[in-house]
């Protein structure tokens, strides 16, 4: 498809665009500097959506959810401002044991807590959050597939994390 685009790149995040999704991998927690770059690709995804909407998907691979004040109230204003266009945010956290357990109840809480404009919702599979969002994809526009999904999480290296499906 060559749709998926690398809008950023530190040791900490990756953002991907897709036609109608943004992909966060984080490989530790948010800082005060990643704000911008999240703020400048959600506003060139809506003007170039002509203000539809969009999903945002969270990977986890690694660090801890430990960050400051400063860089929580920034992240909520911008989960406030860019809510409204939201189709929905899903988080999947590829942490293994405690670590995974831990954040996954950190990021829940956040959930219940924020009062989302849009439903939000955590995983800890890469099959199960995919079909979630395609779900919401779907719901506005038909012509979305799993490709779409699929190509960005393969753009940021995710497939290499997937996690273990459980059954």
């Amino acid at each position: 498809m060559g749709a998926a685009k690398q809008e950023f790149e530190d040791e900490v995040l990756t953002l991907i665009s897709g036609p109608n999704l943004v992909v966060a991998v984080w490989r530790n927690a948010p800082r005060i500097e990643h704000v911008a770059p999240m703020r400048e690709v959600q506003s060139r995804l809506h003007r170039r959506l002509g203000g539809m909407y969009f999903v945002f998907v969270n990977v986890i691979l690694s660090g801890t959810p430990s960050f400051d004040e400063q860089v929580r109230k920034e992240l909520a204003d911008l989960v406030n401002e860019f809510g409204r266009y939201s189709l929905g945010q899903a988080n999947l956290v590829l942490l293994e044991g405690l670590a995974g357990t831990a954040t996954r109840a950190f990021l829940s809480t956040m959930n219940l807590l924020g009062r989302h404009r849009a439903p939000a919702k955590v995983f800890k599979d890469r099959d199960a959050m995919e079909q979630w969002v395609l779900e919401r994809l779907l719901a506005h526009d038909p012509k979305s597939s799993r490709l779409q999904i699929d190509e960005a999480l393969d753009l940021a290296n995710v497939s290499t994390h997937r996690a273990t499906r459980r059954t």
